[in-house]
Order: structure tokens, then C-alpha cells, then sequence
């Protein structure tokens, strides 16, 4: 008898002839922040079709105890398209005689986190991996993600539920042939407009802790103004903030935040204000009142740093050799691990050891500028020759490798193949609101900061944060 699980118009069978392209697929190994999967069964493609002998049969109707499924597609605004829905299981399909439930562990992979359940065997976790993968790569997974497994009385599977965060469910069930198929369900989500306001006494993040701000707000907001403030070496007492962002809610409760619509920030230096737009492309940035983009062309610095230890110089004492040399970039001092990003978009034309510079990173950005990264204690997962990367992407983490006394990073930049102060270049702005699109860009400034001026208002009646 033919065994096969027909899935999205081809059978995965036994053997790696059945995959379209000829071969298994490959699951991939993840990235920094998320465990790998290995499979630990050479066979495992070959065992798939013996599990799914005990699969084809199974029909289900019931959904586990304490589950109360949401249909797919019915969260406004975090709503996205799934692939062809799958036909509703029978109404008479069996209950489960078993359910086993858990979470992913730290450091704990999806194949260890199953298999520690008694019951779970790794031809299901294998056939899960691959029926789930075009809407869920299991293999990338994070602690605290919960899961439940519902098992008829033979020990055959009725359905999987798999919760990644508190808004988004993924289920593999079978249809009525029997054939399984994944399909994701999202609770109800309420976006609500907050804003809150700071004023500076020691530093940005003490006075946004203090605001209510969530922590990735707060980050947000010193992302938007890195090209006019150094929230490192500029902040200053009596510095004040407001932001305005969506704080998304499921049944009442706050469980994520959206981005930050709009923002100001007043210093010695006067008042920035930006908002969120999104352009005729697709495209979001943030911009300001006259449509200029509130980014330049390289960030002020790649890191979060703690101080500059040594600055451009063309004739500097060199700690280590004692002797007059130029040192033709910044040392950023930071802890040894801090990440560092890439200061504009570019191309890695260089990422390996590099004599007394140790682990370095060189970013070649368009026909004019060539950025150095130096001292590094190791790469970003995917940070290789060739390989494109954007403003602020992590690219590596500061170390001391090479000739180096401590924990730094040595920043240095090329103009036309001259090594410049990266501190004193003068950059170019990112492309503005074009001419076509300003009306519209003006109109919805205006409708915006109304509404953000309106909740300040309430905020500086009511005090705490307006929502």
C-alpha cells in the first residue's frame, strides 16, 4: 500500500525523490537567538512514511481542554494572508484520549522540548517539522513558547498547537480525508494609541523607566533621533520627550507594542519632531514637518559605547608600541560583547582576522565610502564577504583581539580610499518625501500630531501616560 501525505499539490514520501526539488529539505541551522534543530535519526525521511500510516486514517473535531481557537485571519490589524484554508475536520471526529502540553526550555531546541514529554516519539516530531515549515520553521524557536499535542487512544496524533507569543497559534490538524495541513489562528488584536512624556534628570533611560515606557518604546525613540542626538555623550538635564505608539491589546490586555507614530525631543539645541509614514512603496521611515528624512546617511556611531578613548589622530602615542604613529580612526570603550551595527547599508567586502586589527569587518558602501570595524571578538551569524547589510543591522561584538589593551572598538572610515574623521564627516540625508507625494504626507502630519497633541494634553491634565 502506498504510503503519502498530500501536501500543497506534491506527496512526501520515503525517500528524498518525492521533494519537488529532488532532495529533502534543508532545515537550516537558525540564528543567534534561537536554538538549532539536528536531526539526530539519519533515516528520519524514510520513518516519516511509516508515521504516516497511523496519519491518514485520523479525522478531528474536538480541540483540546482549555483551548478556545480564534479562525485564522480574524486579528485586524496583525491579520496576513495563510495559505489555502484548510476543509473543517467532521463534526462526529474523535476526542483526544490524551493531551500533552509544555514549553520550549532555555537553550532547548523543539525536537529536545517534545521528546522530553512521555509519549512523543521522533518520527512525529520529524513529520511536525516538516508539515508546520511553510508557515512556521520549527528548527527557530524561543523559550517560553508553548505547545500541545493531542494523541487518539493508539497513540496517534489529532492535533498539534503550537503558541508563539500571545497572539498567534499554529495548528496542524487533519481535514476530512485525513490529509494534515497547517494553518494559523490569531486572537482578536486592539490596537490603542498611548503617549507618555519624560524629562531628563540623570539619563534617557532612568526618565523613560519612570514615563512607563516599554523598553523596546524607548529604544525605538533613540533610534529615531540617532542622527541629532547622542544619547550617550548629549543628553542633558532637563532634556524632554514625548512619544506617541499603537500598544496592542488582546482581550484588554496589553501584550506586544506597535511602532512609534510620531515623536519630539527638546534639548539645548532646540526641538526634533518626527513622524511615521509610509510611502507609495511599501516603505515606513520617519520623517519631519517639511518631508526631509530625519536619516542620514551613516549613524554617528555603530555602537552603544561608554566613552571615546582615543580620537582621530595624526600623530597619537600608541599605548602598546610607545611611539608617535597616526591612528586614523575612533576607539569606542565598551563592554566586551556589546554588539556593533553597520553604520550604513553596504556590502562585507572583508570579515576575518586581520594581523594587529584582530577580527575585522570591512563595509564597502557604494563608489564613495569604506567603512572599518576592528578588535572584534566575533561575526554576526551571516556577516561573510558578499554579503549585503543595512544601517544598523548587528554585524559583530566588540572585543580585544589583535593589538589591543582592552575591550574596544576601533571605528574607521575611507572617502575615496582617504581614511576621514567619521566624528566631523559631513553626510547626506536619505531621499525625503518626493514632490508627488507631499500633499499627502502634509495631510496626514497634520491629522497626526492633532491627535498626538490632543493625548499630551490629557497627559499633562491627567499625569501618568495617556491612552
Amino acid at each position: 500500500m502506498a504510503c503519502f501525505l498530500r501536501y500543497k499539490g506534491f506527496s512526501i514520501l520515503g525517500h528524498a525523490g518525492a521533494w519537488p526539488s529532488g532532495k529533502a529539505p534543508d532545515f537550516g541551522s537558525g540564528d543567534r537567538r534561537f536554538e538549532s534543530y539536528r536531526p539526530s535519526h539519519p533515516r528520519f525521511l524514510g520513518g516519516i512514511s511509516f508515521l504516516l500510516l497511523l496519519l491518514l486514517p485520523v479525522f478531528l473535531g474536538c480541540t483540546p481542554e482549555g483551548e478556545s481557537p480564534t479562525a485564522s485571519g480574524s486579528g485586524a490589524a496583525l491579520t496576513q494572508d495563510s495559505p489555502a484554508a484548510a476543509e473543517p475536520a467532521p463534526p462526529n471526529a474523535p476526542c483526544p484520549a490524551r493531551v500533552v502540553s509544555g514549553a520550549i526550555g532555555p537553550r532547548q531546541s523543539f525536537y529536545e522540548a517534545l521528546l522530553a514529554r512521555d509519549g512523543i516519539q521522533p518520527l512525529l516530531v520529524d513529520s511536525l517539522l516538516v508539515v508546520a515549515k511553510p508557515l512556521r520553521d520549527l528548527a527557530r524557536v524561543q523559550p517560553g513558547d508553548s505547545f500541545s499535542v493531542a494523541l487518539g487512544n493508539a497513540g496517534e496524533l489529532l492535533q498539534f498547537r503550537y503558541r508563539h507569543g500571545p497572539i498567534e497559534t499554529l495548528v496542524v490538524a487533519p481535514d476530512s480525508s485525513g490529509v494534515f495541513w497547517p494553518r494559523l489562528e490569531r486572537a482578536p488584536v486592539e490596537r490603542v494609541l498611548r503617549v507618555a512624556h519624560g524629562e531628563i534628570s540623570d539619563n534617557l533611560w532612568n526618565a523613560a523607566l519612570a514615563a512607563g515606557l516599554d523598553p523596546e518604546v524607548t529604544m525605538n525613540l533613540t533610534d529615531i533621533f540617532a542622527w541629532q542626538v547622542d544619547f550617550v555623550t548629549e543628553t542633558r538635564a532637563g532634556d524632554r520627550f514625548d512619544v506617541l505608539w499603537e500598544d496592542l491589546r488582546v482581550k484588554g490586555e496589553s501584550v506586544d507594542v506597535g511602532p512609534v507614530l510620531a515623536a519630539r525631543y527638546r534639548n539645548r539645541n532646540g526641538e526634533h519632531v518626527a513622524m511615521r509614514y509610509q510611502l507609495a512603496d511599501g516603505r515606513s521611515d520617519y520623517f519631519g514637518p517639511d518631508g526631509r528624512s530625519l536619516r542620514l546617511q551613516f549613524l554617528r556611531s555603530p555602537l552603544n559605547y561608554r566613552r571615546i578613548s582615543s580620537y582621530f589622530s595624526r600623530g597619537r602615542m600608541h599605548p602598546i608600541l610607545k611611539k608617535v604613529m597616526p591612528h586614523l580612526g575612533v576607539d569606542f570603550a565598551a563592554r566586551a560583547g556589546t554588539p556593533v551595527v553597520a553604520s550604513g547599508d553596504g556590502k562585507v567586502v572583508f570579515a576575518g582576522r586581520k594581523g594587529p586589527n584582530g577580527n575585522m569587518i570591512q563595509l564597502k558602501h557604494g563608489s564613495v565610502y569604506q567603512t572599518y570595524y576592528l578588535h572584534l571578538a566575533r561575526f554576526a551569524r551571516g556577516v561573510r564577504r558578499g554579503a549585503t547589510v543595512h544601517q544598523g543591522q548587528v554585524i559583530g561584538y566588540v572585543g580585544s583581539t589583535g593589538r589591543s589593551t582592552g575591550p574596544h572598538l576601533d571605528y574607521r572610515m575611507k572617502r575615496y580610499g582617504t581614511f576621514v574623521n567619521p566624528l566631523t564627516e559631513k553626510f547626506s540625508e536619505v531621499d525625503g518625501i518626493g514632490d508627488e507625494e507631499l500633499p499627502a504626507f502634509q495631510a496626514a502630519w497634520r491629522e497626526r500630531m492633532a491627535v498626538f497633541d490632543s493625548l499630551a494634553a490629557r497627559l499633562s491634565v491627567g499625569g501618568g501616560d495617556a491612552g
